[in-house]
């Protein structure tokens, strides 16, 4: 769990010896980077509302992928991505049983709810996409941007393909707005 300036963790989910298995070991890397993801995206700039979820969660879940391939680049972890969040994801998104990875919550328990594959899993996907279409250093660029600009501040989705926009000088709001 992070809280502004403080990540506490329970014992259990950290300690490690040399038999705990390697699976076991990836998991707790996610974790810890998971929640280092979330005092840039959620505690130092936050969404304006729970429609924008995605953009917190989904975002966060790929800095996991990012922190675990960055500190153990032997372990091929993007191979993971695919196999834990894109296949998840996908399966998740299915007809009658999806919502869009942005909406309008009717019912307290639709927030909830919204933390979901497609909320994590999905968004993840759809900055993975946004990655692999302008280049890591323009994405990279385009979060220190996000991240100077709107300190303390909330943000929309729509925030963020302007952002993104700028510093690739390419045209995303419209690509994604469509």
């Amino acid at each position: 769990m992070e809280n502004w300036g403080c990540m506490h963790f329970a014992s259990g989910y950290l300690l490690v010896s040399k038999k705990t298995a390697l699976h076991r070991k990836q998991r707790i890397v996610r974790l810890i980077g998971h929640e280092i993801g979330h005092s840039w995206f959620g505690d130092l700039v936050t969404i304006s509302s729970f429609k924008y979820l995605w953009l917190k969660e989904g975002f966060v879940r790929y800095l996991e992928y990012v922190f675990t391939n960055h500190l153990f680049p032997e372990w091929d972890y993007w191979r993971h991505f695919l196999q834990e969040i894109y296949f998840g994801a996908m399966e998740a998104d299915t007809p009658g049983s999806s919502h869009p990875v942005e909406f309008i919550a009717q019912f307290a328990r639709d927030i909830h709810d919204s933390f979901d594959l497609i909320s994590y899993g999905k968004g993840a996907c759809v900055v993975r996409m946004i990655c692999s279409f302008i280049g890591f250093d323009k994405l990279w660029a385009s979060l220190s941007s996000l991240m100077f600009n709107f300190k303390f501040k909330h943000i929309k989705t729509e925030d963020f393909w302007e952002v993104l926009s700028k510093e690739s000088n390419m045209d995303i709001a419209n690509l994604m707005v469509g």
